[in-house]
């Protein structure tokens, strides 16, 4: 057998006698690594939402009087191969928008607190992750002309009505080192783009 190596990928091919010969890729953490490196090759496999993701993005439908905002990178969710995960809002980046142009108010927003919880993906790749968001609370501030905070509720007041309850995600995209999952917020749906770290 002779191989040929590179930084990513590992290519190996020898006499097969008969057979058909076939041609195996490996990366050099399956080649190397006695544990097995979970499966990223299709979306919604069970294997590709292992590990440790960072948000990149939050899309939040618009609230009572706020409009749609866009932001919210930092916040930090671990699947484990356990079927347990932790989403770590405390390490969001606040959100900064512009309330009053003309007065110059601006407000800041974001979540706080840690949710704990169990994930399933079904035999036809559905995911369902359920969590106790109890400790999230919502937090508003305005940081200029004054500094006051104006909001600092439970998550729960903010669900409106119908759809899933508080904590359950969806897993619409898992792609390699990409992950896109929604919850239910404010009556609407919250997306968070992740990326893999």
């Amino acid at each position: 057998i002779t191989g040929r190596g590179s930084r990513s990928v590992f290519i190996g091919w020898g006499p097969m006698g008969d057979s058909i010969p076939t041609l195996k890729l490996q990366s050099l953490d399956q080649w190397c690594n006695s544990e097995p490196v979970p499966d990223t090759t299709g979306p919604l496999q069970t294997g590709c939402v292992i590990g440790r993701w960072q948000a990149t993005r939050m899309n939040i439908p618009p609230v009572n009087d706020l409009p749609p905002i866009v932001g919210g990178e930092g916040m930090v969710v671990e699947f484990g191969a356990d079927g347990k995960f932790l989403a770590d809002y405390d390490t969001m980046v606040p959100i900064v928008g512009v309330l009053d142009e003309k007065n110059g108010v601006i407000f800041e927003f974001r979540f706080t607190g840690v949710v704990p919880g169990e994930w399933t993906v079904d035999e036809a790749g559905k995911f369902l992750a359920v969590g106790d968001t109890s400790a999230v609370r919502v937090v508003g501030r305005i940081t200029e002309p004054i500094e006051q905070e104006v909001m600092n509720n439970p998550l729960s007041d903010f669900l409106g009505v119908g759809g899933d309850a508080s904590g359950v995600y969806h897993v619409v995209d898992c792609s390699g080192n990409v992950l896109t999952i929604t919850t239910v917020y404010g009556g609407g749906e919250l997306s968070i783009e992740l990326q893999r770290v």
